[in-house]
């Protein structure tokens, strides 16, 4: 997990790209009929290119942003620590986990723009019962190398044809991983009580 200091550095870093860009912009728009524009505008662009490959992760890390689906993920040698958006803690012992599927599916609620593809993980328990855990990409790769560390045998093939459903928008599910001892079905699973 990265530190405060490194959150801070890489805030500032952003705010510094986004002030220089803004400021050259100003400058060139000041000067705009002078024979600087030019090299102004390729100052600018350089700086806008320099702050969309951070954004996007090409230069360094992507900045680190809040996922929308859920409020809190947190991984560590023995567990995974999951809060929904509605402030229920469920807390994911490795060595309960029985399945755990990689799920796209149509939303519940439509966004601004109409029905779109969720991705989520199913995690079955021990227990019976299996926890919902929204996918997104703050997590996934965090999750993912989680999956691959403490599950012996989980599936890559399958995460990647739901990685490539999740880029074609289609619906299905991907069995990544099912404990030796897990003999029921998919659709005998419950979920928790509320």
């Amino acid at each position: 997990m990265p530190t405060r200091l490194q959150h801070l550095c890489r805030a500032a870093f952003e705010w510094l790209i986004a002030i220089l860009l803004a400021l050259t912009l100003l400058a060139g728009l000041v000067v705009a009929f002078t024979p600087y524009n030019i090299s102004l505008l390729v100052v600018a662009s350089a700086l806008l290119v320099l702050l969309i490959a951070r954004q996007l992760g090409f230069l360094g890390a992507a900045s680190t942003r809040a996922p929308t689906n859920y409020t809190a993920l947190d991984i560590d040698d023995a567990s995974i620590r999951y809060v929904d958006l509605l402030g229920r803690i469920e807390l994911i012992h490795f060595a309960d986990i029985k399945r755990v599927a990689y799920v796209l599916e149509e939303a519940a609620f439509p966004d601004l723009y109409g029905p779109y593809i969720e991705s989520k993980w199913i995690i079955r328990t021990h227990d019976r019962f299996y926890i919902e855990v929204m996918d997104e990409a703050p997590h996934r790769a965090q999750l993912v190398a989680a999956f691959r560390q403490h599950l012996e045998s989980f599936d890559e093939r399958a995460l990647s044809a739901g990685l490539a459903g999740l880029a074609a928008s289609g619906e299905g599910e991907w069995e990544c991983f099912r404990s030796p001892d897990c003999k029921d079905s998919p659709d005998q699973l419950q979920s928790p009580p509320p």
